[in-house]
């Protein structure tokens, strides 16, 4: 039987659906440690979340993976995401809190042309963020400086300050993460992995039915988010993935070009569908194009 998904459109949905009073149209902060029940299910949604989980909630969902979660973990949701069990039930002893918000909260301000910095909001639901102790008293206490706001002001400055609350609580998960990203992986052991998944990627002649390895493909094979992954790569190393999927693409191109390959056979047995993509990346990497290449490298031969 396919599970019921239940959408959560505004601010107003979710208090609604958990049976706790509107205090901003467009924010709320609930502790759950004050309520004798939770209600959950599978809800989509439309609006921004952060959940600080005190306690693991077994058969959590993100999306239609299992959520791997544990004590003070930090789940976030962007608006499209879905979070939540598959069936509708009341639990108990639901420790945590959560805050959500609409994305028309932060549209007047400078922060709403950056939410595609914060790549945890999209991460996979093995990436959760698993905090330390002093950052789980950060983050509680920004919860509550929020509430607190919320409940005790309600004046012109108030949107501001909700706006550059949420944004420092968003800050703070982006250092952590950073410091998890760390202590998970070195960076030179991270692009060890990545050349070995593209290089078995081309052994095993995938580029023959999927095309060039793209970072979303390479990803998926390291059990990451194409985000999780960027992110890291920001982290731990001066590149990116893209730039080191792209040097390995020409460093195999260089080695046939090198053999005497034709140029539109290089192209399509490293997995581009036209020639001219090839060259086109090849000049940028290198600064001349295939041919040019060639014919340096005939040169050299003729010469020695």
């Amino acid at each position: 039987m396919e599970k019921k998904v239940h959408e959560i459109k505004t601010v107003h949905d979710y208090n609604a659906w958990i049976g706790v009073p509107d205090e901003h149209p467009l924010i709320c902060i609930v502790n759950f440690d004050e309520l004798d029940q939770v209600r959950t299910g599978y809800l989509k949604y439309c609006v921004y979340g952060i959940f600080l989980c005190d306690a693991a909630v077994q058969g959590l969902k993100y999306g239609d993976r299992l959520y791997k979660h544990s004590d003070k973990t930090m789940i976030s949701v962007a608006p499209g995401q879905c979070l939540g069990l598959d069936d509708e039930v009341f639990l108990k002893d639901v420790k945590g809190w959560a805050m959500l918000f609409d994305p028309a909260l932060i549209s007047t301000s400078n922060m709403s042309t950056r939410m595609n910095e914060y790549g945890f909001l999209t991460y996979y639901s093995d990436e959760a963020l698993y905090m330390t102790k002093e950052e789980h008293e950060i983050m509680t206490g920004c919860f509550r400086q929020v509430r607190s706001e919320l409940r005790n002001y309600h004046d012109a400055a108030q949107r501001r300050i909700l706006s550059a609350s949420i944004e420092i609580m968003l800050a703070f998960c982006q250092r952590f993460y950073q410091r998890q990203f760390k202590e998970q992986t070195k960076g030179e052991e991270l692009k060890s992995r990545l050349i070995e998944v593209v290089r078995a990627y081309y052994d095993q002649g995938r580029q023959h039915k999927e095309g060039v390895p793209t970072v979303k493909t390479v990803a998926k094979e390291m059990n990451i988010s194409p985000n999780y992954l960027g992110d890291l790569f920001k982290a731990l190393t001066e590149t990116t993935p893209l730039h080191i999927i792209h040097a390995l693409i020409m460093e195999r191109a260089r080695g046939m070009l090198s053999s005497g390959k034709p140029i539109a056979d290089t192209a399509y047995e490293l997995g581009y569908d036209y020639p001219h993509h090839f060259t086109r990346l090849f000049k940028k990497e290198f600064n001349m194009k295939p041919k040019e290449f060639q014919m340096r490298i005939l040169n050299q031969k003729n010469n020695s």
